[in-house]
C-alpha cells in the first residue's frame, strides 16, 4: 500500500472530497465546502494554477519533488532557492520577457535534477492529475477527521474557512517535529503540492497546530540553504510527531 492510500476513510468522505475539490478547480458550482475549512487549500490551487499557465506558455513541464515512490508537483518558488526566487508578480503581469522566463526556469530545473535526485519534471497533464488526485485524498482525511470517522483532533484553532473571510473555531491536531539537527526551521504542505509553509523553529522540539490532512514535512537553515523535504506522508489525526534525519 502506497504513502497515499486511504485505507481509513469512507465512501462518504471520498464522495464529498470530490465535490469541494471540483468546486475549488472551478468545475462544478456546488455547495460541498460549507463549513470545512479550505483557506489553505485554495491559496495552493491558485498558485498552481497560475504557475501551471505559465509552464505551459513557456512549453515547459511542471516540477515535481518524490515523495515515496510518488512524484507530487512542486512550486517553482522552492525550484529556485537558494538562487534568487522567480517573482510570481513578474509572471502574472510579463514585466519581463518570456524568453528570458525560459532560460530562467530552463536552468532551474536543470541545476535541480543535478543537486537532488528526488526532484524530476513530469508533463502538466500529469501534474493536473496528480494535484487533483492528491488533493481528494487530502481532503477525504480532513472530511472523515471532522466528521469524527478516524478520530477526532484535540484542539480547537482559529482559523478562517475561505480566503479573506473570519476565523472561526475549527479542528486541529498539534503536532512536533524533531530533528537530528538543533535550530532548524520546519515547513509543511500538503502532500499533493509541495509549497513550503512555515511550521515552527526551533528544532528541537517545533510545535504547532494543523488541521486534518495528509502533510510532509521539511527543513532548512544551518547546513541546509533550501528546504529539504521527509519522505514520509504524515496522516492527521494520527501519530503526534516525526523525527527527521537532518
Amino acid at each position: 500500500m502506497g504513502p497515499f492510500d486511504d485505507d481509513a476513510s469512507d465512501d462518504e468522505s471520498r464522495e464529498r472530497a470530490e465535490q469541494v475539490v471540483d468546486e475549488l478547480l472551478g468545475r462544478q458550482q456546488s455547495d460541498a465546502v460549507g463549513s470545512l475549512s479550505v483557506a489553505d487549500i485554495e491559496n495552493d490551487v491558485e498558485t498552481f494554477g497560475q504557475q501551471l499557465d505559465l509552464l505551459g506558455a513557456l512549453g515547459l513541464g511542471f516540477p515535481a519533488l518524490a515523495v515515496g515512490d510518488e512524484y507530487i508537483p512542486m512550486s517553482l518558488q522552492l525550484v529556485s532557492q537558494p538562487r534568487r526566487p522567480i517573482d510570481l508578480d513578474d509572471i502574472q503581469f510579463l514585466r519581463l520577457p518570456g524568453e528570458w522566463y525560459y532560460d530562467r526556469i530552463r536552468r532551474d530545473f536543470e541545476l535541480a535534477e543535478l543537486e537532488n535526485d528526488r526532484f524530476r519534471t513530469i508533463p502538466a497533464e500529469a501534474a493536473q492529475e496528480t494535484f487533483r488526485s492528491r488533493l481528494v485524498g487530502f481532503l477525504t482525511t480532513r472530511i472523515a477527521a471532522t466528521a469524527g470517522r478516524i478520530g477526532w483532533p484535540a484542539q480547537a484553532i482559529q482559523l478562517p474557512l475561505r480566503r479573506g473571510g473570519r476565523r472561526t473555531a475549527v479542528p486541529g491536531c498539534t503536532f512536533t517535529v524533531t530533528a537530528n539537527t538543533s535550530g532548524l526551521r520546519v515547513h509543511w504542505s500538503g502532500a499533493y503540492f509541495a509549497s513550503g509553509k512555515y511550521f515552527g523553529h526551533p528544532t528541537n522540539p517545533a510545535v504547532s497546530t494543523l488541521q486534518s490532512g495528509d502533510y510532509i514535512f521539511g527543513v532548512d537553515g544551518g547546513s541546509y540553504t533550501s528546504i529539504v523535504w521527509d519522505h514520509t506522508v504524515v496522516k492527521l489525526p494520527g501519530t503526534p510527531s516525526i523525527h527527521l534525519l537532518y
